[in-house]
Protein backbone atom coordinates (compact mmCIF):
# COMPACT_ATOMS: atom_id res chain seq x y z
CA UNK A 1 0.00 0.00 0.00
CA UNK A 2 2.84 2.69 0.78
CA UNK A 3 4.31 2.20 -2.46
CA UNK A 4 0.91 3.10 -4.08
CA UNK A 5 1.04 6.19 -1.97
CA UNK A 6 4.45 6.80 -3.03
CA UNK A 7 3.86 6.32 -6.39
CA UNK A 8 1.23 8.85 -6.69
CA UNK A 9 3.24 11.26 -4.82
CA UNK A 10 5.56 10.94 -7.40
CA UNK A 11 3.05 11.67 -10.01
CA UNK A 12 1.93 14.73 -8.54
CA UNK A 13 5.62 16.15 -8.91
CA UNK A 14 6.10 15.53 -12.50
CA UNK A 15 5.36 18.74 -14.26
CA UNK A 16 3.54 18.73 -18.05
CA UNK A 17 3.24 21.79 -20.63
CA UNK A 18 -0.01 21.54 -22.54
CA UNK A 19 0.59 20.91 -26.08
CA UNK A 20 -2.89 23.17 -26.90
CA UNK A 21 -2.94 25.70 -24.26
CA UNK A 22 0.51 26.05 -23.46
CA UNK A 23 -0.06 25.87 -19.70
CA UNK A 24 1.52 24.11 -16.94
CA UNK A 25 0.25 21.35 -15.34
CA UNK A 26 0.66 18.50 -12.87
CA UNK A 27 0.63 15.06 -14.56
CA UNK A 28 -2.21 14.13 -11.45
CA UNK A 29 -4.28 17.03 -12.65
CA UNK A 30 -4.80 15.02 -16.20
CA UNK A 31 -7.63 13.66 -16.84
CA UNK A 32 -6.58 11.05 -19.03
CA UNK A 33 -8.30 8.90 -21.90
CA UNK A 34 -7.69 5.62 -23.48
CA UNK A 35 -9.55 5.25 -26.70
CA UNK A 36 -8.21 2.30 -27.52
CA UNK A 37 -9.92 -0.77 -27.01
CA UNK A 38 -10.06 -2.37 -23.58
CA UNK A 39 -11.31 -5.01 -21.44
CA UNK A 40 -14.46 -4.27 -19.59
CA UNK A 41 -14.59 -4.59 -15.72
CA UNK A 42 -17.27 -5.38 -13.63
CA UNK A 43 -17.17 -1.97 -12.79
CA UNK A 44 -18.25 -0.91 -16.40
CA UNK A 45 -20.86 -3.99 -16.21
CA UNK A 46 -22.29 -1.97 -12.97
CA UNK A 47 -22.22 1.61 -14.38
CA UNK A 48 -23.98 0.30 -17.27
CA UNK A 49 -26.83 -1.48 -15.19
CA UNK A 50 -26.58 1.95 -12.79
CA UNK A 51 -27.16 4.33 -15.96
CA UNK A 52 -30.48 1.66 -17.11
CA UNK A 53 -32.29 1.89 -13.56
CA UNK A 54 -31.60 5.71 -13.56
CA UNK A 55 -33.48 5.63 -16.93
CA UNK A 56 -36.10 3.86 -16.11
CA UNK A 57 -36.38 5.81 -12.37
CA UNK A 58 -37.01 8.65 -14.85
CA UNK A 59 -39.61 7.07 -16.98
CA UNK A 60 -41.77 5.87 -13.61
CA UNK A 61 -41.59 9.13 -12.33
CA UNK A 62 -42.78 10.67 -15.18
CA UNK A 63 -45.36 8.30 -15.79
CA UNK A 64 -46.40 8.96 -12.11
CA UNK A 65 -46.30 12.91 -12.54
CA UNK A 66 -49.00 12.14 -15.47
CA UNK A 67 -51.28 10.37 -13.63
CA UNK A 68 -51.09 12.31 -10.50
CA UNK A 69 -52.48 14.93 -12.87
CA UNK A 70 -55.24 12.63 -14.37
CA UNK A 71 -56.10 10.59 -11.18
CA UNK A 72 -59.34 12.20 -10.38
CA UNK A 73 -59.93 12.38 -14.04
CA UNK A 74 -60.04 8.88 -14.15
CA UNK A 75 -61.75 7.83 -10.98
CA UNK A 76 -64.76 9.98 -11.99
CA UNK A 77 -64.77 7.93 -15.17
CA UNK A 78 -63.88 4.54 -13.27
CA UNK A 79 -67.48 5.25 -10.77
CA UNK A 80 -69.03 6.92 -13.83
CA UNK A 81 -68.63 3.30 -15.64
CA UNK A 82 -69.24 0.92 -12.44
CA UNK A 83 -72.64 3.06 -11.74
CA UNK A 84 -73.85 1.90 -15.34
CA UNK A 85 -72.66 -1.44 -15.19
CA UNK A 86 -74.21 -2.09 -11.74
CA UNK A 87 -77.40 -0.61 -13.71
CA UNK A 88 -77.43 -3.25 -16.08
CA UNK A 89 -76.69 -5.71 -13.45
CA UNK A 90 -79.71 -5.03 -11.28
CA UNK A 91 -81.86 -5.22 -14.38
CA UNK A 92 -80.43 -8.53 -15.42
CA UNK A 93 -81.04 -9.74 -11.56
CA UNK A 94 -84.59 -8.22 -11.24
CA UNK A 95 -86.43 -6.71 -14.45
CA UNK A 96 -89.29 -5.84 -12.08
CA UNK A 97 -87.06 -3.16 -11.02
CA UNK A 98 -86.71 -1.43 -14.77
CA UNK A 99 -90.48 -1.42 -14.56
CA UNK A 100 -90.36 1.07 -11.57
CA UNK A 101 -88.79 3.65 -13.36
CA UNK A 102 -86.04 4.71 -10.31
CA UNK A 103 -82.60 4.57 -10.38
CA UNK A 104 -81.60 1.20 -8.76
CA UNK A 105 -79.04 3.25 -6.39
CA UNK A 106 -82.51 4.71 -4.40
CA UNK A 107 -83.67 1.48 -3.82
CA UNK A 108 -82.62 -0.06 -0.37
CA UNK A 109 -83.36 -3.30 1.02
CA UNK A 110 -84.84 -3.35 4.43
CA UNK A 111 -85.37 -6.38 6.20
CA UNK A 112 -89.00 -7.62 8.27
CA UNK A 113 -91.68 -5.79 7.99
CA UNK A 114 -90.66 -3.84 4.99
CA UNK A 115 -88.90 -5.23 1.60
CA UNK A 116 -87.51 -2.54 -0.38
CA UNK A 117 -87.97 1.44 0.21
CA UNK A 118 -87.39 3.55 -2.54
CA UNK A 119 -85.57 6.97 -1.30
CA UNK A 120 -86.83 8.90 -4.96
CA UNK A 121 -83.97 11.54 -5.84
CA UNK A 122 -81.24 9.86 -3.14
CA UNK A 123 -78.81 9.15 -5.90
CA UNK A 124 -79.24 12.69 -8.05
CA UNK A 125 -77.55 14.37 -4.72
CA UNK A 126 -80.88 16.21 -4.47
CA UNK A 127 -82.70 16.05 -1.74
CA UNK A 128 -84.57 12.83 -0.90
CA UNK A 129 -88.19 13.86 -2.76
CA UNK A 130 -90.44 10.82 -1.99
CA UNK A 131 -90.02 7.74 0.20
CA UNK A 132 -92.13 4.29 -1.36
CA UNK A 133 -92.63 0.73 0.23
CA UNK A 134 -92.28 -1.82 -2.15
CA UNK A 135 -94.28 -4.54 -1.44
CA UNK A 136 -93.62 -8.25 -2.29
CA UNK A 137 -95.62 -10.20 -0.31
CA UNK A 138 -99.36 -9.82 0.74
CA UNK A 139 -100.03 -11.84 4.08
CA UNK A 140 -102.16 -10.09 6.41
CA UNK A 141 -99.97 -9.91 9.49
CA UNK A 142 -97.38 -7.80 6.81
CA UNK A 143 -100.29 -5.80 5.39
CA UNK A 144 -101.49 -5.05 8.77
CA UNK A 145 -97.55 -3.67 9.75
CA UNK A 146 -96.81 -1.75 6.27
CA UNK A 147 -100.35 0.06 7.42
CA UNK A 148 -99.11 0.20 10.36
CA UNK A 149 -95.82 2.08 9.59
CA UNK A 150 -98.00 4.10 6.82
CA UNK A 151 -100.67 5.50 9.40
CA UNK A 152 -97.13 6.84 11.32
CA UNK A 153 -95.83 8.42 8.64
CA UNK A 154 -99.00 9.96 7.50
CA UNK A 155 -99.81 11.37 11.09
CA UNK A 156 -95.91 12.33 11.52
CA UNK A 157 -95.42 10.13 14.29
CA UNK A 158 -92.18 9.39 12.85
CA UNK A 159 -88.31 10.62 13.84
CA UNK A 160 -85.91 10.55 11.29
CA UNK A 161 -82.34 9.86 12.55
CA UNK A 162 -78.91 8.62 10.10
CA UNK A 163 -76.68 6.75 12.83
CA UNK A 164 -73.15 5.71 11.39
CA UNK A 165 -71.96 1.86 12.43
CA UNK A 166 -68.30 2.24 12.87
CA UNK A 167 -65.29 -0.70 12.26
CA UNK A 168 -65.38 -0.97 15.91
CA UNK A 169 -68.72 -1.25 16.29
CA UNK A 170 -69.57 2.00 18.01
CA UNK A 171 -72.62 3.88 16.57
CA UNK A 172 -72.76 7.44 16.01
CA UNK A 173 -75.81 9.82 15.43
CA UNK A 174 -75.61 11.77 11.88
CA UNK A 175 -77.31 15.85 12.01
Amino acid sequence: MAGLVDTFQAISGILVVCPCCGDLLRLADLKLRYTGKYERTVLDDLQKRQRILDRKAESLLRRQERFDEREAELRREAAARGRRRMRRVIHRIDPAIRKLQYHPQDIKTLCFPVDPIVFDGLNDGERVKNVIFIARSRSRTITSLRRSIDSALSRGRCVWETIRVGTDGSLESLP
